[in-house]
C-alpha cells in the first residue's frame, strides 16, 4: 500500500491561471511568512477602523464635540486599499504605508505633546483604538521592512515587468 502510494507520478495540479499549469509552483513568488503577517495586521488595523466608523455613525460611541468621523472614514479607506495593493505586491503601496504610518505617528506625538487633553477628552473605546490601531501598524511596518519581504518585492517587480515586456 505505502510502496503504491510512493511509486506513484506526481499529480499535475490544475491552477486558474495557464501559465502556472506546472508540477512545482515557483517558490520565490511565493510571499514571506514576514509578508503575510503584515497584510493580516493592516487588515485588521483596516477592519477596526471600520468598526469605529459604523461605532461613531451609530453614536454607539459618543464623538466628543466639534469632532468629525471623516478621519475614521479617511483612514478605513486608505488601509483598504494599502492592504489590498500589499496583498497583491504593488511596491509602491508598501511605501505610502511607510509614508503615511511615519507622518502620523509624529502627527499624533506632536499633538500629544502639544495638547494632552485632547486625548482625555476622546472616549475610552476611541483611545483603546487608537493604540491597537498604533500596535497593529507598527508592526505591520517593521513586517514590510524585514529583509524577506524587501527581497520578495523586489523579485516579484522584476518577475512582474519582466513578465510584462514579453
Amino acid at each position: 500500500m505505502v510502496a503504491t502510494l510512493l511509486m506513484r507520478p506526481p499529480v499535475k495540479r490544475q491552477y486558474r491561471y495557464a501559465d502556472m499549469n506546472t508540477d512545482l509552483v515557483d517558490s520565490s513568488l511565493s510571499k514571506p511568512r514576514t509578508l503575510r503577517w503584515a497584510v493580516m495586521c493592516l487588515a485588521l488595523s483596516s477592519g477596526l477602523a471600520a468598526v469605529m466608523v459604523g461605532a461613531l455613525w451609530t453614536r454607539l460611541v459618543v464623538p466628543p464635540p466639534g469632532s468629525s468621523n471623516a478621519v475614521n472614514v479617511v483612514t478605513f479607506v486608505s488601509l483598504a486599499l494599502i492592504t489590498w495593493k500589499v496583498a497583491t505586491g504593488r511596491g509602491w503601496a508598501r511605501w505610502l504605508f511607510v509614508v503615511m504610518y511615519a507622518l502620523g505617528s509624529l502627527a499624533g506625538a506632536v499633538t500629544l505633546l502639544l495638547k494632552p487633553d485632547l486625548f482625555g477628552a476622546l472616549p475610552t473605546p476611541a483611545i483603546a483604538s487608537m493604540l491597537t490601531q498604533l500596535v497593529l501598524q507598527t508592526a505591520a511596518v517593521t513586517f514590510l521592512l524585514t529583509r524577506s519581504a524587501r527581497d520578495w518585492f523586489k523579485r516579484h517587480r522584476v518577475q512582474s515587468t519582466s513578465s510584462a515586456a514579453a
